[in-house]
Order: C-alpha cells, then structure tokens, then sequence
C-alpha cells in the first residue's frame, strides 16, 4: 500500500501514477489529492499528505443538524450526508448549533454568537455578539458593547465598538442609538470579521429629524465602509411644510472581500434593498486560490458553508436552507440547517455515539 497523488477522475477511475485506477473507497476522490493505492485500486482518500488512512468500512460523511418541530416542540434531527444521499440517525431534545473539524466536533448554544470554527486539534473558536441599543420610548437601554473572541470559552481578544462611532447622544425620548453586529466569521486561528450596523435618529425641537444608517465592516485593526444612508427632515417655519433629502454612499461593488472558511471568501454588491425590501441579492463565492466557485442568493448576514463533494459538486448552506449544488443548479434537500460549517468527518463514530445513537 502506497500513497500517490490524483492526475485526474473519470467516473470510478483514478488516474495517479501514471495508470488509471478503480476507486473503491468510501468517498469522492478529486483531482491534486492523496489517495491509498495497491497498484490497482483506491481504497480511500486523504485531503493532505500526511494524514492518515480511512478504511473503507469507516463510516465517514457531512454530518448533519436540523432543527423540526415535533411532539409540540423543537427538536434536533441528527443526519449525515454520504454516498449522494442524507441518512438520518434520530431525534435529541437539546436546541442546539454545532461545528466540526475532520475530527472533532463541538455542540455550541448558539445564543449570542456570530460564529464558531474549529481547528484541526479540536480547539474551539468563537465569536459573540454585539448589540447596543438605547431608546428611550421604548425603555430599551442595551450597551453590550464588547466584541469577543474566545477559544475553547477563554477571551482572546476583546473590543469596545462604540468608541468607533462615539457613545450614544440621545436627548429625547424619539432619540434612538444602535449598534449591532449583523453577521460575522471566526477562523482556526481566532481571526475574524463582522459587519457592523451603526444607526442614529435625532428630532429637534422644531420638528426636524435626522437618521443615520452605517454599514462597516471591522477585523480587529480595519474599519471598511460598506454603506451610508442619510435622511434629513426639516420644516418651513413660514409654511410648516416638512422637506425631506436623501443622501447614499456606497463602496464599490464587489470590492468588500468576506471570509466564509477554509480559505473561501464572498464579494457581493453594496444594496441596501436587500436589506430593506428583501429583493434578490447574488453574492460570488471564491476558492481559497481566487478560482470563482459559484454565484449564489446569499448575503454577509447569512450563515454561508460550502463542502466540496467532487466533481464540481458541494453542499450549500445560505442559513436554514441546504442546498446540493450541481452543474450550477441549486437543489433544496432540507431546511433549518444548524451547521455553522459543512465539513466532512473520516469518523462519524464519535459523533453518533455523542447524539446517543
């Protein structure tokens, strides 16, 4: 048994040095991997070269959560994706996200987090929400303020967003201040990005009105503007005739780059509509190389996972919604994904045993 690297796939046939071999192993094999050899046939593959050999009678897939409703309340459908198809395991009460590596796992609430990652060693990274509102109509006066990144739930890093815009000044009670992450992603490394949501609404005495609405993106030591919306109402002190403006600025289209995982990144257009009038929105999902992958109804608020299947072929996540993609067609397998990422295991035993089945 050797190991040799993939020239090229036709069907069940595996050209690696320089003859073409039967692949009877338990996974696709795509070209420029690593692959376990007699001389004749494939008995398995590995995504590096120094990982080590899956046996062909090692259950290994996309394992899968989904939340249903069921005997009157929300429980988790455990599956995994395997061989063109979804097997489902069973049902476990806990409302829970997960996140795997390609060989651990981790079971995360989800409550107050933009994102969870995991390293090959099992580390587990996360990273937590912001979201500051103060409005005083409605009694709301939230500072949560902190951005934070964990790792395996100790704080790496740690960042004050509202001295970025400048603290609230509401001086009325129609006055309102947020600031919120609305999507963001976490590496195997503790690196991340979000998208942050900024708005202001100011009234005056004499009827005028201001709001401010921000769109920036933040990495730690970065701020990129994204978008701005500004609308001013002001009133005839002759006339008592309300006047009202509109100012946008946007970044170009496609020129924010938004980190998905394993080296995968999204650009996409600088709309508010998507936003605000919930009209279609097409983002582009790149390769770790810059190769473009696919263009897909998604956006950077979205929980957006990809797995590679073969042959052009991956399984697509834009939030709720999974999606096998196939000769550029999306095609619904489920909905309620709670996955934050899509991502292949050599060993599902672990996992199995953990759900209780």
């Amino acid at each position: 048994m050797h190991r040799a690297r993939v020239k090229a796939v036709s069907g069940n046939r595996v050209l690696a040095n320089g003859a073409w071999l039967t692949c009877i192993g338990n996974r696709s094999v795509r070209e420029g991997e690593w692959i376990w050899t007699d001389g004749r046939c494939v008995y398995g593959h590995e995504s590096e070269g120094d990982s080590s050999y899956v046996p062909t009678n090692v259950l290994s897939g996309i394992p899968l959560l989904q939340i249903k409703w069921k005997d009157q309340k929300n429980q988790m459908l455990h599956s995994y994706y395997a061989k063109g198809k979804i097997h489902p395991l069973g049902f476990s009460k806990e409302d829970i996200w997960m996140v795997n590596s390609s060989r651990y796992f981790a079971y995360v609430s989800g409550y107050g987090m933009l994102d969870a990652e995991m390293d090959e060693r099992g580390n587990l990274y996360t990273l937590e929400a912001v979201n500051v509102l103060v409005f005083p109509l409605i009694g709301a006066d939230q500072r949560d303020s902190i951005l934070s990144v964990k790792c395996n739930g100790e704080v790496i890093a740690a960042y004050d967003l509202v001295p970025m815009f400048g603290p609230p000044a509401v001086s009325g009670p129609t006055d309102l201040y947020s600031c919120q992450t609305v999507g963001g992603r976490v590496d195997k490394t503790g690196k991340f990005k979000v998208m942050i949501w900024h708005s202001v609404s100011e009234h005056g005495g004499d009827g005028s009105h201001v709001s401010t609405d921000r769109y920036v993106f933040f990495d730690g030591s970065n701020l990129e503007p994204w978008m701005e919306k500004t609308k001013t109402t002001s009133r005839d002190s002759v006339t008592g005739e309300s006047h009202t403006s509109e100012s946008r600025w946007s970044a170009p289209d496609y020129s924010i780059r938004y980190p998905l995982h394993d080296g995968m990144y999204m650009r996409f257009p600088a709309n508010l509509d998507y936003l605000t009038l919930g009209k279609k929105y097409i983002s582009k999902i790149y390769s770790a190389k810059d190769e473009l992958l696919m263009e897909l109804e998604t956006n950077p608020t979205a929980r957006t996972s990809l797995c590679p299947l073969g042959q052009g072929k991956y399984l697509v996540s834009t939030g709720s919604p999974l999606y096998l993609w196939k000769d550029g067609q999306l095609t619904q397998l489920l909905r309620g994904c709670y996955n934050y990422r899509l991502r292949r295991m050599n060993h599902l035993g672990k996992w199995k045993k953990a759900g209780g089945f």
